[in-house]
């Protein structure tokens, strides 16, 4: 990636700061999946019917949902650092 300033007709700035990039795809995140887990049973009552799961969200563990893209930035939040995950795996019943 390329930092270069262009000239625009903004208002509020004449020039802007860009990336300029070879490959398009080059910092992009790969599809974002989840595997979740349901386990349930269903029973009868006299003549109500019951139901009740067990579940597990997220079994992949770290899904990266967000990167910084600013090369300025460094440190914890620098360049290609992982700003965000999706919750690691949480089990839930009901």
């Amino acid at each position: 990636m390329v930092p270069e300033q262009c000239g625009t007709g903004d208002v509020f700035g004449s020039s802007k700061n860009i990336a300029v990039v070879h490959d398009i795809n080059e910092n992009r995140l790969p599809a974002v999946t989840s595997f979740d887990v349901r386990v349930g049973k269903q029973f009868q009552v006299q003549v109500d019917t019951w139901n009740i799961d067990f579940d597990v969200f997220n079994l992949s563990l770290r899904t990266v949902l967000g990167r910084q893209y600013d090369y300025r930035r460094t440190g914890a939040t620098g360049f290609n650092q992982v700003l965000e995950i999706m919750n690691p795996a949480s089990p839930a019943s009901g």
